[in-house]
């Protein structure tokens, strides 16, 4: 078991940094910083190095947990009977998500997400609102985006670690829940991270979710709905 480093006291027993400094420390090495936090934060390592030391001790931290303690987490049962029936509504293309083996690539991923963003529950003694974390992804991994979604105000944050749109394409990001037709979170940019809003009515049940990425022409879908290859799909897991 891998040990959470010491909130008790800065790193290499060093000064005590405040837990928000930890905090965002754990977030910049995670790679979960807005642009403007990630610069700002980048300037400080500069000056402190207690926040140096307190960085090289969550690099170490979060490579240890991905080592030695990330399990691969299957889907819920009920996931793969609810995608087939009702994401995105395209039956006539359930042999597409077979021949693709989209599922056995999600009953394989690996959560890792869920390990490294653990820390959150080591450095806040209340949690206002749900924190969930997912993975969105292809099959062979050419499309991956790690996603945290704060309950508190429907944010979903989101880092692409792989994958790009196709020329003159753009890949658009949807969710549903069970039962209900996909909506659209928005097209995903040319920036590595991003941050979108989850539509008031499926903010409920948001471990229900299916989350799913697909290929749409310039502007989006001119339908409301995935008119394109569907490239990725994932849900959200509770911290």
């Amino acid at each position: 078991m891998t040990d959470t480093p010491d909130t008790d006291r800065g790193s290499v027993g060093g000064p005590r940094l405040s837990e928000e400094d930890r905090a965002l420390a754990a977030e910049y090495v995670l790679r979960l910083l807005e642009p403007a936090e990630h610069a700002d934060f980048e300037q400080r390592l500069g000056f402190s190095r207690e926040l140096r030391d307190e960085v090289a001790m969550w690099q170490a931290h979060f490579g240890e947990v991905a080592e030695t303690e990330v399990q691969p987490i299957a889907p819920r049962p009920q996931a793969k009977a609810t995608l087939m029936r009702s994401l995105f509504e395209v039956e006539k293309k359930v042999s597409f998500w077979r021949a693709a083996g989209l599922w056995q690539g999600l009953a394989a991923l690996s959560f890792g997400a869920v390990g490294v963003m653990g820390y959150l529950l080591t450095t806040q003694q209340e949690m206002p609102a749900p924190l969930l974390v997912g993975e969105i992804s292809a099959q062979d991994d050419s499309l991956r985006l790690l996603v945290l979604y704060d309950g508190a105000d429907g944010t979903l944050r989101i880092t692409r670690t792989d994958g790009v749109s196709r020329p003159g394409r753009v890949l658009e990001l949807w969710a549903h829940g069970p039962d209900d037709p996909p909506q659209s979170l928005g097209l995903l940019d040319a920036s590595a991270q991003g941050v979108v809003k989850v539509p008031p009515a499926l903010r409920n049940s948001p471990s229900d979710l299916i989350l799913g990425i697909s290929d749409e022409p310039a502007g989006g879908s001119p339908t409301g709905r995935p008119t394109g290859e569907i490239m990725a799909i994932g849900s959200l897991a509770d911290l």
